[in-house]
């Protein structure tokens, strides 16, 4: 009633996407980076090290798509320099993160970053991909292996399409 805009609470706990928009808030200079410091030094650690990755790529992209340049190599960079540190999730996770932000430097012109995060991103699926060609995994689990296998092995195909386009077709028997 008094034209002021409702507030609302999610709860105490604090989960990935509010780590997430906190952290991407703080690079954008609006939450103090001294907040961030104590999500990536306390238990959710690893979470909130993906949480920020990831609100990096989305800002990065948001940025990419409004024609503001500048603020998303800023992102994009800030997002391969964590990446760089090591894996920030599961490989198939770090895969398409690293997919992403090479589609974001292509989209801002950017050659060798694109190349490198995409050949990144095969990487970990070809790791994800070994993990589920284990002979280790239990029977039960046969049938969701080879859906993710698949699943890889497409997500493989289509990146090296990105990388190589004349290669992957004759490769892969497509003309």
């Amino acid at each position: 009633a008094t034209g002021e805009p409702r507030r609302y609470r999610t709860g105490l706990t604090v989960d990935d996407t509010t780590m997430g928009l906190a952290i991407g808030l703080s690079l954008s200079h609006t939450v103090p980076r001294a907040s961030v410091a104590k999500y990536l030094g306390g238990s959710q650690g690893p979470s909130a090290r993906q949480a920020m990755a990831s609100a990096m790529l989305s800002l990065a992209l948001v940025h990419a798509q409004t024609g503001a340049t500048k603020k998303a190599l800023e992102f994009a960079d800030a997002a391969s320099a964590e990446l760089a540190k090591g894996p920030v999730d599961t490989p198939p996770v770090d895969a398409t993160m690293h997919r992403d932000l090479g589609n974001i430097f292509e989209r801002l012109g950017r050659q060798p970053p694109q190349s490198v995060h995409l050949k990144r991103a095969i990487e970990h699926w070809r790791q994800s991909e070994a993990l589920w060609r284990d002979p280790k995994v239990p029977k039960e689990m046969w049938a969701r292996r080879d859906e993710q296998l698949r699943a890889t092995q497409a997500d493989i195909t289509r990146v090296v399409a990105l990388l190589e386009p004349w290669a992957a077709r004759i490769r892969y028997g497509r003309r």
